[in-house]
């Protein structure tokens, strides 16, 4: 997390922006002065972590829920989400009990009573 952390940061600073393209597999940048080949390289290298923090920070994804408590101790990306099993669907254990999950997932209570936006 420290080096994306950085590279935002380093794209921020050369007026470059990222976004999601539709497909969920492809970035597209925007930027008026072109940025220099060392971020653009950084960029390209970065691009599964760049996605991944992308769809973390899309509406509908827990990373962008209000239920969902990052947890490093799990590993990279990953958390928990306080609206139970039952609610992703899973119908085994206790339907109440907290779920692992990683914060770029779609979440699977969107449609219902699970997502609250933060």
């Amino acid at each position: 997390m420290v080096a994306l952390a950085s590279l935002l940061r380093d794209m921020e600073q050369a007026g470059v922006a990222v976004t999601l393209h539709t497909d969920g597999k492809h970035l597209q940048l925007e930027y008026i002065n072109d940025p220099p080949d060392a971020l653009l390289l950084a960029i390209k290298k970065a691009k599964p972590t760049l996605i991944l923090w992308l769809l973390s920070q899309t509406e509908g994804h827990c990373g962008t829920c209000r239920r969902f408590t990052r947890r490093e101790d799990f590993g990279s990306w990953m958390g928990e989400c306080s609206a139970g099993r039952r609610r992703h669907g899973w119908l085994d254990g206790n339907p109440e009990a907290p779920v692992e999950i990683h914060m770029a997932h779609r979440c699977c209570a969107y449609g219902g009573t699970g997502y609250q936006r933060r």
